[in-house]
């Protein structure tokens, strides 16, 4: 798979590299259409035009992580708050929140009736789930125009799926 011209494989990206991959992302970003195009938003929508919830898993490298300690100029934190205002901005944004490293994470399981508990991610891989965000889109193909504005498209992977409602009302009575 490539990104922005430059091969992807499973070796980790040097820093400097990372970076100009980053900041391409972000200037392919803000000259995209779907930035600077005015969206309908879902309290926008045509009347009788319905909405369904779509979750942005958000997957990052290791280097995506170590940035969110960068200070307040550091250009990935700048391409989020950028993304994240225009998502509000568009009156799709339901929810979301980022995750702390995947080091901070405990991986709970039952066997033969006993808790084992594991410290650290379930997975040992290149990209780790770095947070979520909710939608609330017309179609799944918006849903997939949306994610591929998301900072960590560039750099990670960022999985959409459809909220289960109908499992949720099931669960909750």
């Amino acid at each position: 798979m490539t990104s922005f011209g430059v091969e992807r494989d499973n070796s980790p990206l040097p820093p400097l590299k990372f970076l100009e991959i980053f900041l391409k992302s972000v200037e392919w970003t803000a000259s995209h259409p779907l930035y600077i195009q005015e969206r309908k938003g879902a309290n926008n929508l045509a009347q009788g035009e319905e909405t369904m919830q779509f979750a942005l898993l958000i997957f990052e490298p290791p280097q995506a992580f170590a940035a969110r300690n960068a200070d307040e100029n550091d250009p990935y934190l700048g391409a989020w708050r950028a993304y994240h205002k225009a998502l509000v901005e568009a009156g799709i944004f339901v929810g979301g929140s980022p995750l702390q490293p995947p080091e901070t994470g405990t991986t709970v399981r039952l066997k033969d009736g006993k808790r084992r508990v594991q410290d650290g991610p379930f997975a040992d891989t290149k990209e780790q789930l770095g947070g979520f965000t909710i939608l609330e889109l017309p179609s799944l193909d918006v849903a997939l125009d949306w994610a591929a504005r998301c900072p960590a498209a560039s750099i990670g992977a960022v999985e959409v799926r459809p909220v289960s409602s109908e499992y949720l009302r099931r669960v909750t009575g």
